[in-house]
């Protein structure tokens, strides 16, 4: 369809570009097709992959993460895209879902230990607290929590 072509994210991406070592370097600016450009049963099934992620919070944390990323602002400035392969089950596959806040990356590579198998990287991350960005770094290495 012309929504999967215009969420085509272009270069090459072999695996998720935020694993370790990554903290925080979020792309400047958002790639794929605007879920705003969606209807409202697309715009849902976002949602729902997102709450597949954030469900496995505290239930507390959950409720107040799935409201920031789910509210209608957030939804209509969230972006879908593929590299590769759409269909994650395929080992050149690369699914991303940028929000305000959300990220989550999933990748298809071909198995280590069973070649013939596709394994599946994935990664959840916030962009308002990816691995304690709610804490400054003083100059002596300590975090002093932000207010």
């Amino acid at each position: 369809t012309s929504e999967l072509g215009a969420a085509a994210i272009e270069g090459e991406i072999g695996d998720i570009i935020l694993g370790p070592g990554k903290d925080r370097d979020f792309p400047e600016a958002p790639q794929g097709l605007a879920a705003s450009a969606l209807s409202q049963e697309q715009r849902d099934l976002i949602g729902h992959a997102i709450a597949s992620w954030v469900m496995a919070a505290h239930a507390d944390t959950a409720k107040e993460l799935l409201e920031a990323y789910l509210s209608e602002e957030a939804i209509n400035q969230t972006y879908i895209g593929w590299n590769g392969s759409s269909d994650v089950m395929n080992s050149k596959s690369y699914i991303r879902i940028d929000g305000p806040r959300v990220w989550i990356e999933l990748a298809g590579l071909q198995g280590a230990a069973y070649r013939d198998k596709v394994q599946i990287h994935t990664i959840w991350r916030d962009k308002a607290a990816d691995y304690g960005a709610c804490f400054g770094l003083q100059e002596n290495g300590h975090s002093e929590q932000i207010k």
